[in-house]
């Protein structure tokens, strides 16, 4: 009853609290760049995106499509709703990253990355509408913590490839110095004689394959695994892409220096991959073993993975390119559910894995693989004197939506002021759509209608841009057309989400609920994942809970100005459960109530964003009325501010590795990250510079009589140690000049400590 009363009396505030709301602009989570602009309706935006969750992301961020393969168009919207699952929010100013697992597993490396798959990551989300998704990701790897040597990647020749899509040149500059540092770190992996850069499989993400069984056919399974270290066409393909990408932003940025010093490296290693690793007698790429192979003989085998670099323009000439051929060849990699990785005739090869573990590629199909295949066959589709013809390309569906856009439908970015519509359909279609578009800061629209009946846009070729259309033309298969655009500039600022938290469990911000079913945690409310599946779980609820409304809480490191919250709410009714959307909800702060809402249409599964007057808190608790006979739940409750500006940044905000945040009354803000240790990291992330040299204020206590040494650096690399003598607990200023920051957004990163050590802030200064 006391829960009904207190439902009652919340009604005769709500008409004033929602009236004062509706007066403030509230700060919702962050949308495309592209919001305002105009776009075309010729297509449904509903009926393809009904049947999962998430929808206003959807409807927001993808390109939506028509075309008449309706397998290929449902896994299509598919994967873009995987991709929907696997964006995780980190902290603010570090912001979005992508996943490879929905859940984190043991060999991921900082906040749940994993670098084998990035490149196919940046290439799939460089087609959403909001562009901050791919700018966060990237720029965890350029300059934040991510590892770029777990295992082998073209991310640099990924970023590169997204400033074709974006058109953002500034944005790619900015990355510049640090793409030639994250080529640097694979030095140790090159082998100067051989002119080829060597790795064990396993870390090529290709564990059990051929060099594998070939140095250890029988036992050794931890050889079988990980196999030798070998000469591989597809690192070495990936450093040329890499090295070709770098100097290509070279070129953006007018530094003729790094352009000329990487188109030669590049060029240098893709001779030493026609010299070495091209096999005369085999007609195809191939794998060199190094140990105990000083003549560099080849193995004997051919497997998909040295079939990746011609979607990098490597190997396009006739000769070369011919290989691809056994893609369609029974005894070659043909198969029914995607291309083998080991040709069948080869006598390692396995249909079915030999145990329980996951991976084995000397036989099954590897959609990673796939995706790199389909991208070597349009490639070589489009290159002069093609072996590959349309329907070749089309038998094998696509594994992942850039293959869709940018090979099928052929919507190939530029780096200059157009776009080129190439697209490798099959001879049947009839019609194709491509609705709407993020490019260049435009939204473009593609329809081609055989007939002139279905879109009905004045010929059987049309293009739109902003919603206007600007070419209409009769054109003849095969379609190849260049359409010259200008590139629209594009800027927004970023809100943050100030409610996640990547530290975990007894990290701020810490989330508690008044009740929680056991297999449930307030902790996954705010960990930055957002899905609505099941299994795995990710939510809290009240499930089972025998009150009528409960209330989850998130408590900040430090008192802050909001003015919404956002709740990702959770609802299992159509699937048969319990849990369902509330039928009120109230929002408190440290002052009170600020906010009450009843609606009928609150969006279940899919966030929804709740705005009043702008209030100063150092919590926030929503207390959710439960519907007759169901429970509440929450996926993700979210807090958008406007962007952290400078020039202060407070440690408590930061990245912590074996430290945490305690409560000091000498302090400005009244908590400080303590508890540091040798092993401690504090990383400051989001600091926003104009580039250059740059003074940096650190603000610290030092409650003992002895120096502390903490090194400092900048966007991964160290620049500095710091001596922080005793301040008898008051806080302090140690200055560093002359600190190199690059324009844009920065890490700055401070390791080691020890108990008397606190770290309130850092104030930069350009």
């Amino acid at each position: 009853m006391e829960s009904v009363s207190r439902l009652r009396w919340s009604i005769i505030l709500a008409s004033f609290v929602l009236f004062v709301s509706q007066l403030c602009l509230a700060q919702a989570p962050p949308q495309p760049e592209y919001i305002g602009t105009n776009g075309t309706s010729f297509l449904d935006h509903e009926t393809p995106i009904s049947q999962f969750w998430g929808k206003t992301f959807l409807r927001e961020n993808i390109p939506f499509i028509e075309i008449p393969d309706k397998t290929i168009q449902d896994v299509y919207y598919y994967r873009w709703s995987s991709l929907q699952r696997h964006l995780r929010y980190t902290v603010a100013g570090t912001g979005y990253i992508l996943t490879e697992f929905c859940q984190p597993v043991g060999y991921a490396q900082a906040l749940n990355t994993i670098n084998a798959a990035a490149g196919h990551q940046i290439d799939e989300a460089r087609w959403l509408r909001g562009k901050f998704y791919v700018d966060d990701y990237i720029q965890a790897y350029t300059c934040g913590p991510g590892n770029t040597t777990q295992y082998t990647d073209w991310i640099p020749d990924a970023l590169y490839r997204r400033a074709k899509v974006d058109g953002d040149k500034q944005f790619a500059i900015n990355q510049l110095a640090d793409m030639a540092r994250l080529w640097g770190m694979w030095d140790y992996t090159f082998d100067t004689n051989a002119g080829l850069y060597y790795f064990t499989p396993n870390f090529d993400a290709q564990e059990y394959s051929l060099p594998g069984f070939v140095v250890a056919p029988t036992g050794n399974d931890k050889l079988q695994y990980d196999g030798p270290d070998t000469y591989r066409p597809s690192l070495n393909a990936y450093m040329v892409a890499n090295a070709r990408a770098i100097a290509a932003v070279g070129n953006y940025a007018g530094n003729s220096e790094v352009e000329s010093m990487f188109t030669l490296i590049g060029s240098n290693l893709e001779a030493a991959m026609n010299r070495h690793l091209w096999s005369p007698d085999q007609e195809f790429y191939v794998d060199v073993i190094r140990p105990n192979n000083p003549d560099l003989k080849p193995i004997s085998g051919r497997e998909e993975v040295v079939l990746y670099p011609y979607r990098f323009g490597i190997g396009l000439e006739s000769n070369h390119s011919r290989a691809a051929l056994a893609l369609f060849d029974p005894q070659g990699f043909q198969a029914p559910y995607g291309p083998t990785s080991l040709e069948t005739r080869n006598q390692y090869y396995t249909a079915q894995k030999p145990t329980g573990y996951c991976c084995f590629w000397q036989g099954q199909s590897w959609p990673y693989s796939t995706a790199h295949i389909l991208k070597s066959l349009a490639a070589i589709y489009r290159s002069p004197n093609s072996p590959i013809t349309a329907d070749q390309y089309h038998y094998d569906h696509s594994t992942n939506n850039d293959d869709v856009i940018s090979g099928l439908l052929g919507i190939v970015p530029q780096s200059n002021h157009s776009l080129l519509v190439s697209p490798i359909m099959p001879k049947d279609w009839t019609f194709f759509a491509i609705e709407n578009f993020a490019y260049h800061g435009h939204l473009i629209t593609v329809l081609y209608d055989a007939y002139g009946e279905r879109y009905r846009c004045g010929s059987n070729f049309c293009l739109f841009l902003d919603g206007k259309q600007i070419v209409s033309k009769n054109l003849t298969s095969p379609i190849h057309e260049l359409i010259s655009l200008r590139t629209a500039p594009i800027s927004s600022a970023i809100p943050v989400n100030i409610a996640a938290n990547p530290n975990g469990l007894g990290h701020y911000p810490m989330a508690d609920a008044s009740y929680t079913f056991y297999a449930d945690n307030p902790y996954k409310a705010i960990d930055g994942y957002l899905f609505y599946d099941d299994i795995p779980d990710n939510r809290w609820t009240n499930y089972r809970s025998n009150s009528l409304n409960d209330t989850l809480q998130v408590t900040f490191a430090r008192p802050r100005t909001i003015s919404s919250v956002t709740l990702a709410l959770y609802s299992d009714v159509a699937r048969g459960g319990g849990v369902d959307v509330p039928a009120a909800i109230e929002i408190y702060g440290s002052s009170g109530l600020i906010a009450y809402l009843t609606n009928s249409t609150f969006l279940p599964n899919d966030r929804n964003t709740f705005s009043f007057k702008e209030t100063k808190t150092s919590y926030v608790a929503v207390n959710l009325f439960n519907r007759p006979n169901k429970a509440v739940g929450v996926c993700e409750l979210e807090v958008w501010t406007p962007p952290i500006p400078g020039p202060t940044y407070y440690a408590v905000d930061s990245l912590l590795t074996n430290a945490a945040v305690v409560k000091d009354a000498a302090a400005s803000i009244g908590s400080v990250v303590g508890q540091l240790a040798p092993e401690s990291v504090v990383a400051f992330s989001g600091i926003e510079s104009a580039g250059g040299k740059a003074r940096l204020a650190l603000s610290y206590s030092n409650v003992g009589s002895t120096a502390v040494n903490i090194d400092v650096k900048v966007n991964q690399v160290r620049r500095i140690t710091l001596s922080l003598g005793g301040t008898k607990g008051i806080y302090d200023l140690e200055m560093v000049e002359g600190l190199d920051l690059e324009a844009g957004m920065n890490f700055v990163t401070f390791l080691g400590g020890s108990s008397q050590l606190r770290i309130e802030s850092i104030e930069t200064e350009n």
